[in-house]
């Protein structure tokens, strides 16, 4: 059997039930949901990446924050590692940033945990 890794996101919470709710209805694992939205960018970054001093804007931490486990291949582990080092973001960082864009691309956003009535 191949060798397994595994990613330790760190997120709010309603990031976290935005990844599990998105899982579900494109009925997928989390861990295949997020590697499936982490693997449409990082192919094309690894050939074309060459801006060295790319940063992002650090967000505010929002509370309270939980932790969503990632399983994937070491491989896949270390590709997702390299390309949050060269946006010099953490994994969780980086990894938050790319389900945003996705999220926003789908005008999808984290639910909070205040009613909407």
């Amino acid at each position: 059997m191949a060798a397994r890794g595994v990613l330790f996101i760190c997120c709010s919470m309603p990031e976290a039930q935005a990844m599990r709710r998105q899982a579900l209805a494109e009925r997928r694992t989390v861990s295949a949901y997020v590697l499936s939205i982490l693997f449409r960018t990082i192919p094309l970054e690894e050939r074309i990446f060459i801006l060295k001093d790319f940063k992002h804007s650090r967000r505010a931490l929002t509370r309270p924050r939980t932790a969503v486990l990632v399983r994937c291949s070491t491989e896949e582990a270390k590709r997702i590692r390299a390309a949050a080092e060269r946006h010099g973001e953490t994994i969780s960082a980086y990894v938050l940033l790319r389900l945003r864009h996705d999220w926003e691309a789908h005008r999808l956003r984290p639910v909070s945990g205040k009613s909407e009535a």
